[in-house]
């Protein structure tokens, strides 16, 4: 299989366009651009501290325990466990789970099907949800909730009638914190479920590098197992613990988020775009000129996430509050020249 096709590295863009003026603005990731303010909210003697020393395993169970009442679990600590990003726990999982078959709804993230595919297992794709086949028992299903890049999302209902015709389900919650309600991760949750969730993306801290896993306790053991020593930093594990516990900051976030994709959907609408799916955080287009558009942006020093297996497909993530006027003048000078 390719190597996966990301956005947030400008590197490669920035080669094929060396004229394009600068700073770029990067709407190819579904990163909040409002970041959490962690420098106003910690103090610098702390801020030192943590990065001063190695990280203690009560720092490490701290942060566990503000991520586990974040999520509203009330006893289940023993099926949780972090990792340095949700992508360790992708790339982990295809060596611990022995299954016939991965089902993995497509198109999603790419890196579902690369390290299972590069692990030797046998996946299978399918983009109906409705239309699993039967004889499943022995495999395992992946599915990302909300979806990326379409912004689908699936009722607890709809997983829970899964649960019984699977071994085990993978659910993808990296988008998760955007919709709460859609959530699997209860004190409830099946003991063939297994949840991955992403810290950077709501809280717009992506390097941090923080990753939660719920799952049973024989996986989290193994899991363990296999982490490194001291593999979160300090300050990692300080500045995600101090953003889960601030309760008003994600409240007003939920509320700040949806009223600026508001504005970023009717800006692509207007333009000519149609919209296939969404979160708060990204907005999937369609648009039958997307080569000329995605060219013309990245001229004007704007990148944007492309799929090449969907080239009228563009991906637009939230700009920041002061790059908003620089992509409407983009637009116009582009729908002028369309």
């Amino acid at each position: 299989m390719n190597k996966a096709f990301h956005g947030g590295d400008l590197t490669d863009i920035q080669q094929k366009y060396p004229d394009a003026p600068v700073p770029w603005i990067d709407l190819s990731t579904g990163i909040n651009p409002r970041s959490y303010a962690w420098v106003d909210k910690i103090s610098s003697h702390d801020l030192l501290e943590a990065g001063q020393h190695l990280p203690s395993q009560k720092s490490e169970q701290d942060c566990l325990k503000a991520y586990a009442k974040y999520l509203q679990l009330s006893k289940n600590i023993d099926h949780i466990i972090l990792a340095p990003g949700s992508q360790w726990f992708i790339e982990k999982l295809p060596r611990e789970i022995t299954t016939d078959a991965v089902y993995i709804l497509h198109p999603t993230y790419t890196e579902h099907a690369r390290q299972w595919y590069d692990k030797g297992h046998h996946v299978r794709r399918f983009t109906d949800i409705n239309n699993l086949p039967e004889n499943t028992a022995n495999s395992t299903l992946i599915i990302t909730n909300p979806n990326n890049p379409d912004g689908r999302s699936f009722e607890a209902d709809l997983i829970n009638s899964l649960t019984n015709r699977f071994k085990y389900i993978i659910i993808d919650e990296a988008f998760a914190d955007l919709a709460p309600s859609l959530s699997f991760i209860s004190d409830n949750t099946p003991e063939n479920v297994i949840i991955l969730r992403s810290f950077g993306k709501f809280f717009g801290l992506a390097g941090i590098r923080l990753g939660l896993l719920y799952g049973p306790p024989s996986l989290i053991q193994k899991l363990q197992a296999q982490k490194n020593l001291w593999d979160i930093s300090g300050p990692s594990l300080l500045i995600a613990k101090t953003a889960l516990e601030d309760h008003e900051w994600v409240q007003q976030n939920h509320q700040i988020l949806q009223d600026q994709m508001g504005q970023l959907h009717k800006i692509l609408v207007d333009f000519g775009f149609e919209i296939v799916g969404k979160t708060n955080l990204f907005c999937l287009t369609y648009h039958k000129h997307a080569d000329y558009i995605v060219d013309q942006l990245a001229r004007l020093g704007i990148y944007v996430r492309i799929f090449p297996d969907h080239p009228s497909w563009i991906r637009f993530g939230l700009p920041a509050e002061e790059h908003w006027p620089r992509l409407m003048k983009a637009f116009e000078r582009i729908k002028h020249d369309l």
